[in-house]
């Protein structure tokens, strides 16, 4: 899979962290709207903190094609300048897109928290 990503929406609150990767870029959720149709062809990365002691956070992949989506372990991520490439259940995805300074910093501190423990992270300056 290979997506031409023109959007990169960026979200870290108490409950978790997210990133997500789109070839279409967010102009906000209209009623009339499909939702996979306004975000078009993605990949999202989640992590969610847990609610209280008891509970344990998570990290979640999700895909435009939902069925390819799951528990974000076991995976690799190559982060470089200019592309991601994600070796995710012996899928290759690479994520090809455009960052200054500032939201790239931004896309490493995020991947950083996302994946923590749960993953392969290697950030190639």
């Amino acid at each position: 899979m290979k997506i031409l990503c023109n959007d990169i929406s960026i979200s870290d609150s108490e409950f978790g962290c997210e990133i997500c990767f789109s070839d279409k870029i967010d102009r906000g959720y209209h009623l009339k709207d499909n939702v996979v149709d306004s975000l078009g062809n993605y990949v999202l990365l989640q992590r969610a903190y847990p609610e209280d002691d008891f509970d344990e956070d998570y990290s979640h992949i999700e895909f435009s094609d939902f069925g390819k989506s799951g528990k974000l372990k076991d995976c690799k991520l190559d982060l470089y300048r200019t592309y991601l490439l994600i070796d995710y259940q012996r899928e290759k995805i690479e994520i090809i897109f455009s960052a200054d300074d500032s939201k790239f910093r931004d896309i490493k501190d995020v991947l950083h928290n996302i994946v923590c423990q749960c993953c392969k992270l290697i950030i190639h300056d």
